[in-house]
């Protein structure tokens, strides 16, 4: 019990630290989500002190994002499994009527498992109550065990030293060789031995001689089989002895009342009064494993949702990457300086932004990474980065070869001139125009393949429409 509150003390102590930990500017969260992404970010600072610091702007707000929602699902299955342990840990009920409902006839023999607790001992003992139906049979009665013919001198005495000294629970088998032979118990004198095997009566100290004899029956054959075993009193701690009595009082009730609905429990064993409870039961370990698994599979599907966000750009970027070329080669084209084509396709991108954020219609902004690039470019040869480091910086961050060629060749311009940049940019623009047709294509096919599996459903739902009539007919 006490785990489940050690760790959300953990928990708890984990969220007075990060309490002061500022989050990233640009990053906006709801209030109730803000303790959870200082963790996060809490974790990741002190993370990025003994490994790699995460570079990349992203990439590290899906791993901040990552962490702060399994940060939630730790706070709420921890707090779950704290409620439900306190709640029901414990697991001890009492019987609001100390009586067992018997099963009425037909429904079979029912078991019930309780907890008894003497009133001033600490002890707890497991109680197993075999709940017969209402009224039985003589024949009903009768239980018969299991064991070979050929191994009854060795198995009859079970965990006893020998048949000369018996004082534990004796083996009383009612079937023989994988039930091909049946065996028929018979005790002289009568009453010593349970049906399970275990003594009832209270012996001596010499202890008491006991004869069984069992029928074994085989079909049409019969052999008859005699043991005698020398019965002795059971050595019995104060504990021991009190459940004995218990059990033997169950046994007296059981009898005195088998033609009533409900068995009365004993009130009181020796002179102590009991108290019955039920056994305990928690479910708080299933709520930790299942909380430790939806913390799992958040933290992949995180991770495959930046994957599929990274080929998403990569997509973007391929099919912007002639519409970029073909715009600065024309700007250039018309006498602007290299820096103000550059400048003029960023701002005009974030123009269109701009005006799709305060549209009406429009539900959601789809950002463009190429010119966002472009954007953060521009940024960089305001706060003074040169101009050419910056082309290049566009370029690296765009991660692809195209461009990381086209910072290269605005990077160079500057040094070598503008002349004939103007022409190798539409050139380079005409080439990746047939790039980008056959990525289109790529993605085409892609597609097409995605659609395969629901087709091949609606396939099987049609031919089960025209087919079931037809089978219906027959």
């Amino acid at each position: 019990m006490w785990i489940y509150f050690i760790f959300a003390a953990g928990l708890g102590i984990l969220f007075m630290m990060a309490a002061g930990t500022e989050l990233p500017q640009d990053m906006e969260v709801k209030r109730w989500q803000k303790p959870f992404y200082q963790c996060g970010c809490f974790l990741i600072e002190h993370l990025e002190r003994v490994g790699k610091p995460i570079t990349e702007k992203q990439r590290y707000q899906l791993t901040l994002e990552k962490a702060a929602y399994v940060f939630m699902i730790l706070f709420v299955g921890l707090g779950c499994a704290v409620a439900i342990e306190a709640a029901y840990g414990s697991g001890q009920l009492l019987l609001e009527k100390t009586q067992l409902q018997r099963p009425d006839q037909g429904m079979g023999a029912q078991v019930q498992e309780l907890q008894v607790q003497v009133e001033d001992m600490t002890e707890v003992e497991d109680i197993r109550i075999d709940l017969k139906e209402r009224a039985y049979t003589e024949a009903e009665k009768r239980a018969l065990l299991e064991e070979a013919v050929s191994t009854l001198d060795t198995i009859v005495p079970g965990t006893n030293a020998s048949v000369d000294e018996v004082r534990g629970k004796v083996e009383l088998p009612t079937e023989l060789l994988e039930g091909r032979v049946k065996a028929a118990w018979f005790q002289e004198p009568m009453g010593l031995l349970d049906n399970e095997g275990n003594i009832t009566e209270e012996l001596k100290s010499e202890g008491e001689i006991l004869e069984l004899k069992a029928i074994l029956t085989c079909e049409d054959q019969e052999m008859e089989y005699r043991l005698a075993l020398h019965l002795m009193p059971k050595i019995r701690t104060p504990w021991e002895t009190l459940m004995h009595e218990l059990q033997g009082k169950l046994r007296e009730e059981q009898e005195k009342t088998a033609d009533q609905e409900k068995l009365p429990l004993p009130q009181e064993v020796d002179g102590h009064r009991l108290i019955w409870m039920t056994p305990a039961h928690s479910f708080a370990g299933i709520c930790v494993g299942v909380t430790i698994l939806a913390a799992a599979f958040l933290w992949i599907g995180k991770e495959q949702e930046y994957r599929n966000m990274k080929k998403q750009q990569r997509r973007q970027m391929i099919l912007d990457y002639p519409d970029i070329l073909f715009k600065l080669g024309m700007l250039l084209n018309a006498g602007l300086t290299m820096q103000s084509a550059f400048r003029k396709v960023a701002m005009e991108y974030r123009q269109r932004r701009e005006r799709q954020k305060t549209g009406k219609r429009s539900k959601k902004t789809i950002e463009r990474f190429a010119y966002e690039q472009m954007l953060t470019a521009c940024y960089e040869m305001q706060s003074g980065v040169p101009e050419s480091r910056a082309y290049e910086n566009f370029g690296h961050r765009c991660g692809t070869a195209g461009y990381i060629k086209l910072g290269t060749l605005l990077s160079g311009g500057l040094q070598k001139g503008s002349e004939g940049l103007t022409k190798i940019l539409l050139e380079e623009a005409m080439l990746s125009m047939e790039e980008r047709r056959q990525a289109a294509k790529q993605f085409g096919e892609e597609a097409g393949t995605k659609l395969l599996l629901p087709m091949t459903g609606m396939l099987l739902v049609v031919l089960a429409v025209l087919m079931m009539p037809a089978m219906m007919a027959f």
